[in-house]
């Protein structure tokens, strides 16, 4: 017989957000098991927080507990302030309308999280635009940052460990995905905010530094970025005959893909100083160029520098036949904050 349990717990807010890093990081996906309407109505029902409840070594073994942190809270779900009772490793939050379906995952029996859509939505009503825009990246892409990071909070590694603050995992979410779950979620604040950012977000980002260069080129004028709308990522270009004997290679996967300008965005990092790496761009560029693709590439130092950037971006205007027009009051400041929100959102230093 399937154990059932009495009381519940469902994981909410930061504590959601930080069991979605562990699993990402852990197994490079999410296994949790969405639950229909009336399971989720039980869920957050039987959300009871007293002394019975599911011991604290059981979720520090899930990556909810910090055993190292005695101000670390848990946030949870309920559904009435009735059952709420207080208790010093919790945060209790109450949600009175009913959630659609597939809002909370079954981590384990009795204990659930809220879906990532409603992690976005939660996070987006204490954070500012380039921070949820950032989460959103990450959640969309295919890398996943460790368990305890915090928005603006630097971890200051050197730039040649920069990829030890990420592991690669599969998408959480999908950006047209995330819209349209946002747009059910009436239910939790910061869902506007967080509507506004998944619009302006792209899927497959492999890096924080791809994300950050994507966002940059992709968000609106009016929120800093570049307004280039057709921005494609980690998108593959099959190879012509004269590009493979070019190249020696049947395709190349862009980092960025802007297809009326017939230029892919590289962001170099540590990684591609490596000598093995460096051959391999230079064949990958040869075949581009054989198939009339100009590659532009980004480096670290360029992604500290707002001038670089934009000066890239009226390239890209002028070889899609545009031009670059940007007429909103105080664009550079703007720019800056956008740059400068990006990077301490994943840990980096400001500029």
């Amino acid at each position: 017989m399937e154990y059932v349990p009495s009381q519940t717990i469902v994981i909410s807010h930061m504590a959601a957000l930080r069991a979605i890093r562990v699993a990402r990081r852990r197994y490079a996906y999410l296994p949790w098991r969405p639950l229909d309407t009336m399971e989720q109505q039980w869920a957050l029902s039987s959300c009871v927080i007293g002394r019975q409840l599911a011991d604290l070594d059981t979720l520090y073994r899930l990556g909810l507990w910090n055993h190292e942190d005695s101000s670390y809270r848990i946030d949870v779900l309920s559904s009435s302030k009735a059952l709420k009772r207080t208790r010093p490793e919790f945060r209790c939050h109450v949600v009175s309308t009913p959630l659609p379906a597939g809002s909370i995952l079954e981590m384990s029996p009795g204990i659930y999280t809220v879906a990532p859509a409603v992690v976005v939505a939660q996070y987006a009503h204490t954070h500012d635009f380039p921070e949820v825009l950032a989460l959103i990246q990450e959640l969309c892409g295919a890398f996943s940052l460790p368990e305890d990071h915090r928005a603006g909070v630097v971890r200051r590694a050197s730039p040649e460990n920069e990829s030890s603050n990420y592991a690669k995992a599969e998408s959480a979410l999908h950006a047209k995905e995330l819209l349209r779950q946002l747009k059910k979620l009436t239910a939790v604040r910061g869902c506007a905010q967080a509507r506004f950012a998944a619009r302006c977000a792209l899927d497959g980002a492999r890096s924080p530094g791809e994300a950050i260069m994507a966002s940059l080129y992709h968000a609106p004028f009016a929120r800093g970025g570049f307004n280039i709308k057709e921005l494609l990522l980690n998108y593959q270009i099959d190879f012509s005959d004269a590009a493979q004997q070019a190249s020696g290679m049947p395709y190349a996967v862009c980092d960025a893909f802007v297809g009326a300008a017939r230029t892919t965005l590289e962001y170099n990092g540590s990684y591609h100083e490596q000598p093995g790496a460096r051959l391999h761009d230079d064949k990958r560029a040869a075949g581009l160029e054989a198939m009339g693709i100009t590659t532009i590439v980004i480096n670290r130092e360029q992604l500290r520098r707002i001038e670089a950037l934009e000066s890239i971006a009226r390239l890209l205007y002028q070889r899609a036949g545009m031009r670059y027009r940007n007429r909103t009051s105080g664009y550079g400041v703007k720019q800056i904050e956008l740059l400068n929100g990006l990077r301490t959102a994943f840990g980096w230093p400001a500029c």
